[in-house]
């Protein structure tokens, strides 16, 4: 989904299919390097969602 070097944004449409596709990641076994970089992700996500902002990733 991201690659070092992007840069997305998504409307708050996109953020609650990147919401489900976070959960369904955490969901399964996470390894303990990434799982902390997806349950901020989450909360951004949500945040987004719930204020109709949207998100913007630099990665």
């Amino acid at each position: 989904m991201f690659d070092w070097g992007d840069c997305d944004f998504f409307i708050p449409e996109k953020c609650i299919q990147f919401r489900a596709w976070l959960e369904s990641r955490l969901s399964n076994d996470v390894s303990s390097t990434i799982k902390p970089v997806y349950e901020i992700m989450l909360d951004y996500a949500n945040r987004a969602i719930a204020n109709d902002t949207g998100i913007s990733f630099d990665f």
